[in-house]
């Protein structure tokens, strides 16, 4: 699945879903979302966790002027912490989970990540098919999914004086990714596993890899 992935050197990323009436089509109010991924972290942030995390995706709602954080994972992995924040599909805060370096390296090295987000209940993230933790600050809440008409991979479009500013960008993930998925369901462990174990396999996704994008039922 690394063949063809996309390099990302801190200062670069992917918007999908802006042309042919995005995404919100195909992602309902109210429903279940899963996002997939391949992802070799590279580099560190600063000595502890304050202030280093970065963007991995972040869905937008362009129409609404909203930019910010719907939809949307960040990881900060620095010399001693391995952290994530996840926000639902109404922009809420889900929580940290802290993975430990002791068990499992990130950086330099390819993993598979899940974050699944089944609405009404509490999110979870697995790495390679095992689940490292659940995001327990509040149940996911995607009341407003279908108004997400843009996928941001690589960084986060957190606008600043203006909320409708397209170009304000920060928050780079330096690293690679590849076989970018989105599904409008709660994926299984048995499914998250076969992606892990069996990459390219799974059917009915929008797949991002490299600078292909595949579309099919999401």
């Amino acid at each position: 699945p690394t063949a063809g992935a996309y390099r990302f050197d801190g200062n670069d990323w992917i918007v999908a879903g802006f042309q042919n009436g995005g995404l919100g089509s195909a992602l309902p109010n109210d429903g279940d979302v899963s996002v997939t991924f391949w992802a070799k972290k590279t580099g560190f942030g600063g000595v502890g966790s304050a202030g280093n995390f970065k963007n991995l995706f972040q869905g937008i709602d362009t129409g609404a002027g909203n930019l910010d954080n719907d939809l949307a994972a960040f990881i900060d992995v620095d010399q001693k912490d391995q952290n994530f924040n996840m926000y639902d599909g109404n922009g809420v805060d889900l929580g940290r989970v802290h993975v430990p370096s002791g068990s499992v390296q990130l950086k330099d090295t390819w993993r598979h990540y899940a974050f699944i987000l089944p609405h009404g209940s509490q999110a979870t993230m697995y790495i390679d098919g095992n689940l490292m933790g659940t995001f327990t600050a509040s149940n996911v809440n995607n009341a407003t999914t279908a108004a997400i008409d843009a996928i941001i991979i690589g960084s986060d479009l957190d606008p600043n004086d203006d909320s409708t500013d397209v170009n304000d960008y920060d928050d780079f993930f330096s690293g690679s990714m590849s076989d970018f998925r989105i599904y409008k369901k709660e994926l299984s462990h048995s499914e998250i596993y076969a992606l892990y174990a069996s990459p390219g396999q799974a059917a009915s996704t929008t797949k991002i890899d490299g600078s292909r994008i595949t579309t099919g039922e999401i």
